[in-house]
């Protein structure tokens, strides 16, 4: 799943009307075509 498809999927319609930024390790939004997988990696390798 990407981060966009998270999104629309899991987040927006729970929390309508407001915005979320999916961040690295490192702090920094990720695109909407990053996969969640690759996000969680970035967490693991700290």
């Amino acid at each position: 799943m990407t981060v966009s498809q998270w999104k629309q999927n899991r987040f927006y319609p729970y929390y309508p009307g407001l915005e979320v930024d999916v961040l690295d390790v490192v702090g920094i939004a990720v695109s909407g075509q990053t996969k969640l997988k690759n996000v969680r990696n970035t967490y693991k390798d700290e």
